[in-house]
């Protein structure tokens, strides 16, 4: 019986990789720069340009279990403290991952490319989940009454506008989560120490779970809002640098074995 050899190779490199120090990633802008501007582009529209007369295709009811116990509230100080936190993350992240990959090697683009393509991905996914559902922010809920006039006033502007229902899933979780996890995979696919590793993945947690509790206290989303934001966050963010990893995967099949191999 003649035994059949199939080798798949995944690439998306117009030249072969180099024998010599390979680059723990493969980037090429050709691919990945097109799917970010793309996921992007549409990202940004879908952020700011909100129809409030659109019919939802959804609706998202409140878990007892864990939206029940928090009371409505409209906490303008939490809000602009999630808001540092997240953009914090943005730029500690990035800065991160360039000098981890230029310290091995790498071109700083590598990095920046995989991190911002991560940020569109998920901004998208996080989005198109937004505009499916009907939820409105726990702020909407607050008696005005309770507010003094100042307050009163943000409160009635920011109740008015259309994203005061776009509360499922919480972008700023998801985008904290995304970008936090993404550059922690990525210091751990270059060849992190144990200790390293647990050092990344536990700065993402925690910088998660602080903009997170921020987002809740703000009275701008519900528990089940940030830990379904932080659950798409952190799926993204594992995912995108691990695929572009090189020799990720890989696809034979021998007699009656069969592997996965490529690069992409």
């Amino acid at each position: 019986m003649r035994t059949l050899l199939l080798s798949i190779a995944l690439s998306f490199s117009a030249a072969p990789a180099q024998a010599a120090e390979p680059s723990t990633f493969h980037y090429d802008p050709a691919v990945s720069v097109p799917i970010t501007v793309a996921a992007g582009t549409t990202f940004a529209l879908m952020n700011y340009v909100v129809n409030e007369d659109a019919v939802p295709l959804g609706l998202v009811s409140n878990p007892p279990f864990l939206d029940a116990w928090v009371e409505p509230r409209f906490n303008q100080t939490a809000h602009h403290a999630s808001d540092v936190l997240l953009y914090g993350t943005i730029g500690l992240g990035l800065a991160a991952s360039v000098a981890d990959g230029v310290h091995d090697g790498e071109s700083p683009w590598v990095r920046t490319g995989i991190y911002l393509e991560t940020f569109a991905i998920n901004g998208l996914i996080t989005d198109v989940v937004k505009s499916a559902q009907d939820r409105p922010r726990p702020f909407t809920a607050v008696d005005p009454d309770t507010l003094d006039a100042e307050t009163r006033a943000e409160w009635e502007e920011k109740r008015a506008e259309a994203d005061s229902e776009r509360s499922f899933p919480s972008g700023h979780a998801s985008n904290t989560a995304a970008l936090a996890f993404c550059a922690a995979r990525m210091f751990d696919l270059s060849g992190a120490t144990p200790a390293g590793r647990a050092a990344a993945y536990g700065t993402a947690g925690a910088l998660s779970v602080g903009v997170a509790s921020l987002r809740v206290a703000a009275g701008r989303h519900h528990p089940s809002d940030v830990l379904a934001g932080a659950l798409i966050g952190a799926s993204v963010g594992l995912v995108v640098p691990t695929l572009h990893q090189r020799k990720a995967v890989q696809l034979s099949a021998s007699g009656s074995h069969v592997g996965f191999s490529g690069t992409f």
